[in-house]
């Protein structure tokens, strides 16, 4: 089976056990928090992959570093993960878990490209705009980008509108071409 795959059959088993249990939000809390213990404590991270020592230790030691119950869902797969040597996984799966949780709570991701930093009640209009067009809620991020003239270039989704100056003036400029 490939990588790909058990991570959508992890991710998802985990989703429907934690929304049938209404803690789907806690649990990716929980994910989140292994995972930045995993990249910030390098110590523990070795001690994950290493193949000398036993999972059995492994998932005891995970134990207390977490203060987890075996209930905890995010020590769980935890646990599951290290039985079945694929640690290496868990952050594919936590990442398509959270796609799962945007999904069922109808948030969307909209990243805001502006030539300079935009206020916070420009941000909130924006952000209310684009929640009355597209019926979601929306989780908001800006980026600065100097390459923009003026105007924003909103990434909604997969999805890229361009109100830039900068691809304003393209448009013009291959239309002159043209003409």
């Amino acid at each position: 089976m490939n990588n790909h795959r058990k991570v959508h059959e992890y991710g998802k088993a985990l989703f429907t056990i934690a929304s049938q249990k209404k803690n789907a939000s806690e649990v990716h809390s929980e994910l989140v928090e292994i995972i930045d213990t995993i990249k910030s404590v390098s110590e523990f991270k070795q001690l994950l992959y290493t193949k000398r020592i036993k999972v059995a230790d492994k998932i005891l030691i995970s134990s207390k570093i977490f203060d987890q119950s075996k209930s905890s869902l995010g020590f769980s797969l935890l646990s599951v993960l290290l039985e079945n040597d694929e640690v290496k996984l868990l952050e594919d799966i936590v990442r398509y878990y959270k796609q799962l949780l945007d999904k069922e709570s109808n948030l969307i991701k909209v990243i805001v490209y502006s030539a300079n930093e935009l206020d916070a009640s420009n941000l909130i209009t924006i952000q209310s705009q684009i929640e009355t067009k597209i019926n979601k809620k929306v989780e908001l991020s800006t980026s600065i980008d100097s390459s923009l003239l003026g105007g924003l270039k909103l990434r909604i989704g997969n999805t890229i509108i361009d109100g830039s100056v900068s691809y304003r003036l393209n448009k013009i400029k291959e239309s002159l071409i043209r003409a």
